[in-house]
C-alpha cells in the first residue's frame, strides 16, 4: 500500500537550496561517488578475448596428457608400496622402479649392484619431472595455483617456496629436484637446458648419497629384509588395508570434488 505525503511521513524538500544556505549532507556524501562514475557510455575494461577453438583444444589435450601422466605415476607408486613386502627381498630393483621413496632406496641399496641401482633409481626419480616442468611452462601461475589447491593445508608452504624460488631457483632444482620444484621451474620460465642439467645432477647426487647411506647400514638392513620376507603375506595385507582406509578417509573428509579441467586450470590464460 502506497503511503500518501502528509499521512505521517513528511515530504522531502526537492527544491535546490538557496545561495549561501548549508548544503544537504546526503548530497555532499553522494557527490564523490558520482564523480567517479564513468561519464556517458564509456565501456569498462573488457577481458582478453578467448583463444580460438583449435588452440584451446590443443591446450586441453596437453593438460589432459600431463595430468593423466601424473596419475599414472602415482598409481605406480601406490602399487609398489602395496607390494613392497613381497618385492623387497626378491625383486628389489622392481620395487624402486615402482616406488622410489627414500626408505625403499635405502633398504634396497645393499642388495643391488651400483650401476643397476643408479640406473633404475635415477630414471624413476626423473620420470614425473618433465610432466611438472611442462605444466608450469605451459600454464604458468594457473599451474602454481592448482598445486596450492591440491596441497590443502600445505598450500602456504608452496607459496613460501614460490617466493624463495625467485631468488634461489637454480639451487632448489639442484638440491630438491621434486615435483613442485619442477613445476615452479617451468612457471619461472627457466630454460630447459638449465633445468635438465641441474635436475639430472641433483637426482644423481641424491641417489649416490642414499646408496652410501644404505651400504653403511647393510647389517641391520639385511636383518630387516629377512624379517619382512618371512612375514611378507600379512604385511602386504596390512599395507593394502592402510592404503584403502586412507583413500576412503580422504574421500569422506569433506574434500570438494574435482571441478574438471576447465575450472582447475584456465585454458584461456595467456600468462
Amino acid at each position: 500500500m502506497t503511503r500518501e505525503p502528509g499521512a505521517g511521513t513528511p515530504e522531502l524538500d526537492t527544491e535546490a537550496p538557496e545561495s549561501g544556505s548549508k548544503p544537504d549532507p546526503i548530497e555532499a556524501a553522494l557527490e564523490p561517488a558520482r564523480s567517479e562514475e564513468p561519464e556517458g557510455d564509456a565501456p569498462a575494461s573488457e577481458p582478453p578475448p578467448e583463444l580460438d577453438p583449435a588452440t584451446r583444444q590443443r591446450r586441453r589435450l596437453h593438460l589432459t596428457l600431463l595430468l593423466g601422466g601424473m596419475v599414472a605415476v602415482g598409481i605406480m607408486g601406490t602399487v609398489g608400496t602395496a607390494l613392497s613386502p613381497k618385492l623387497l627381498a626378491n625383486y628389489p630393483l622392481l620395487l624402486i622402479a615402482l616406488a622410489p621413496g627414500m626408505p625403499n632406496l635405502v633398504t634396497v641399496a645393499p642388495a643391488t649392484e651400483l650401476v643397476p641401482f643408479l640406473g633404475v633409481a635415477v630414471l624413476r626419480l626423473l620420470l614425473a619431472d618433465p610432466l611438472y616442468f611442462a605444466l608450469g611452462r605451459w600454464f604458468h601461475k594457473d599451474a602454481v595455483a592448482w598445486a596450492e589447491r591440491r596441497a590443502g593445508r600445505f598450500g602456504a608452504t608452496i607459496r613460501e617456496l614460490e617466493e624463495a624460488f625467485s631468488r634461489w631457483g637454480s639451487p632448489l632444482v639442484l638440491i630438491f629436484p621434486y615435483g613442485i620444484v619442477c613445476l615452479l621451474a617451468g612457471a619461472s620460465k627457466m630454460t630447459s637446458a638449465r633445468f635438465w642439467t641441474l635436475n639430472v645432477i641433483g637426482t644423481l647426487g641424491t641417489a649416490l648419497v642414499v646408496r652410501l647411506f644404505g651400504e653403511s647400514l647393510s647389517s641391520p638392513i639385511a636383518r630387516l629384509t629377512g624379517w619382512v620376507d618371512s612375514n611378507s603375506t600379512w604385511l602386504t595385507y596390512v599395507i593394502v588395508g592402510i592404503i584403502v582406509v586412507s583413500y576412503v578417509a580422504r574421500r569422506l573428509g569433506g574434500k570438494q570434488p574435482s571441478q574438471g579441467i576447465d575450472q582447475e586450470i584456465d585454458l584461456d590464460s595467456r600468462r
